[in-house]
């Protein structure tokens, strides 16, 4: 019982953090874009 829950615990950690790569990315592409204009 505790493994099935850790294991999906796991996996919502794992989509989150994907989440967060993505928009962490997404920040990253767009100081990239304003800096060479500026």
């Amino acid at each position: 019982m505790e493994y099935i829950s850790s294991k999906s615990k796991d996996r919502i950690d794992s989509k989150i953090d994907f989440e967060k790569r993505k928009i962490i990315i997404k920040i990253l592409k767009l100081i990239l874009h304003t800096l060479p204009s500026r």
